[in-house]
């Protein structure tokens, strides 16, 4: 019985594949910490705002003390620059807007004191 099943499980998602667009580029953008993505915008120059929650993975995990993060990609995804924000408790980021001047305006909330970023 498992083969059969197996079996549709691949050509199910072989025919879905078919239907989807092609990948125009491919990027992952690592660092020392667990990121959670919630905002993608797209910006006047033809790249990308993401932005979202980033915290200490490993043993610190239990303590996330969470903070903003956003990474500015090109049309390309090719990175143009990250920046974390927080303080010394958990800041979560749930929102973005481009200002009319071009810069980003973050919101979300805060646990922290005055500490750190904030």
């Amino acid at each position: 019985m498992k083969p059969i099943l197996l079996l549709f499980t691949v050509l199910s998602v072989s025919l879905s594949f078919a239907q989807l667009p092609e990948v125009e580029w491919y990027e992952e953008y690592e660092d020392e910490k667990s990121n959670e993505l919630k905002v993608t915008l797209q910006t006047s120059d033809g790249g990308f705002i993401l932005g979202g929650s980033s915290f200490p993975v490993g043993n610190n995990s239990r303590n996330r003390n969470e903070d903003f993060f956003i990474i500015k990609i090109n049309a390309l995804g090719k990175l143009e620059w990250k920046n974390t924000y927080g303080g010394d408790g958990t800041d979560i980021l749930s929102e973005i807007v481009i200002s009319p001047d071009g810069g980003y305006l973050l919101g979300g909330t805060s646990n922290s004191n005055k500490s750190g970023d904030k």
